[in-house]
């Protein structure tokens, strides 16, 4: 009998990292099932195909839930500011990846 192959977990790139945050970063607090709500998000944007437990484990990470909020705030605060105009609902998750080479860990 010969061995199968282990198969390795697929790593999160920091531009699937970042997609994500910034889908769960624009959804309502009223949705209970995100994780299968950003499953079908990050397929639709961004071609990207990640199972619904995948997603809870990358929510569970507490860098990951600092990214969120941070984008939130900042998207709040600019939606606020006076002489800007939009909203964080128009922000797609292309403009929170200007800065790629980042690292948030």
């Amino acid at each position: 009998m010969s061995e199968r192959p282990r198969e390795l977990r697929k790593r999160w790139s920091e531009f699937e990292k970042h997609a994500l945050a910034a889908l769960e970063a624009n959804l309502p607090e009223t949705i209970y099932n995100v994780s299968q709500v950003l499953s079908k998000h990050l397929f639709e944007e961004h071609g990207l195909t990640r199972n619904v437990e995948m997603i809870k484990g990358q929510r569970w990470l507490e860098c990951y839930k600092r990214l969120v909020s941070s984008l939130r705030s900042e998207w709040s605060e600019a939606s606020t500011a006076p002489g800007v105009s939009g909203s964080a609902a128009d922000f797609t998750g292309q403009q929170a990846l200007g800065a790629e080479g980042t690292q948030h860990e």
